[in-house]
C-alpha cells in the first residue's frame, strides 16, 4: 500500500536457537520502503505493535481498503498471554483495522449486541469488498500433535462459515453463500465477486490440499 510493504506479526527465531524458527510469534509492524530512483538500499522501520492481549500471531487473514488507507487483519492462530509453543496457540477472535497513514490500531467488534459473529477463524481467508469486512472458513484451534505423522482429519476443528462485517455501522452478518469448510485458505476479489481458492483440511500443510475454487457474489451470495 502507498508502494510500501507492511508485515504483521509471524513465525520468529527462538531465542538462543534461531533454527527453531516456526514455535514462536511475533506481534510487531514492520514496513519495508523501497529504495527510490537513485538510492541502492530500501529501509525497514519498526511501527506500533498490534493492541492486543496475545503474545504473538500468525496466519491472519488480511486485505485491505486502499482507498482509505486501512489494512484489515482477521483471527489468525494466536499465543495465548504466557505461552511460547505453536501447538498451544488457538483460533484468533480479534479483528484489526490498521491505518496506515496514522499507524494506529482499531480494534473491530467481534460480535454483535446478540453474540452472534464469526467466532475463532485461525487461517481463514479475507476480503474487503463494497464496504464490508468478508470472512471465510479457518480452524479454531491448533492440536498437539505430530506434524510428521499425523494426518487424521480435523474437519471438526475447521470452520464453514462466511461472514460479513459492516464497517460503517460495525455489523455483522452471516452469509448463506457456499460452505468453505477448510484452512490455509487464499481470497482475492474481483469487482463484486470474491473468489477463494485452494486451502486444506487436515491438520497440517503437505496433506489435503484443496484444488478447488469457488466464486462467491458479495451482494446475491
Amino acid at each position: 500500500m502507498n508502494d510500501k510493504l507492511y508485515v504483521f506479526g509471524g513465525f520468529i527465531p527462538e531465542p538462543g536457537n534461531p533454527r527453531n524458527r516456526w514455535n514462536y510469534m511475533s506481534k510487531e509492524t514492520w514496513c519495508w520502503t523501497p529504495a527510490v530512483v537513485g538510492e541502492r538500499d530500501g529501509s525497514w522501520t519498526q511501527l506500533s505493535d498490534m493492541q492486543a492481549s496475545f503474545d504473538g500471531t500468525t496466519h491472519m487473514g488480511n486485505t485491505a481498503d486502499v482507498e482509505n488507507g486501512i489494512i484489515y487483519l482477521t483471527g489468525g492462530l494466536v499465543l495465548p498471554p504466557g505461552e511460547t509453543q505453536f501447538k498451544d496457540a488457538e483460533g484468533g477472535t480479534t479483528f484489526f483495522a490498521y491505518h496506515v497513514d496514522t499507524d494506529e490500531w482499531e480494534v473491530l467488534p467481534s460480535a454483535n449486541e446478540d453474540g452472534t459473529g464469526p467466532g475463532a477463524i485461525g487461517a481463514g481467508g479475507a476480503s474487503f469488498v463494497n464496504g464490508e469486512l468478508h470472512i471465510f472458513a479457518g480452524a479454531t484451534s491448533v492440536a498437539p500433535v505430530n506434524i510428521f505423522t499425523d494426518s487424521e482429519p480435523i474437519k471438526e476443528d475447521l470452520q464453514s462459515h462466511h461472514w460479513a462485517l459492516n464497517v460503517a455501522n460495525m455489523t455483522w452478518r452471516q452469509l448463506e453463500g457456499p460452505k468453505i469448510t477448510r484452512n490455509h485458505i487464499s481470497v482475492a476479489s474481483v469487482g463484486d465477486e470474491i473468489y477463494a481458492v485452494g486451502g486444506q483440511v487436515l491438520r497440517f500443510e503437505g496433506c489435503a490440499i484443496e484444488a478447488v475454487v469457488v466464486i462467491v457474489d458479495s451482494i446475491t451470495e
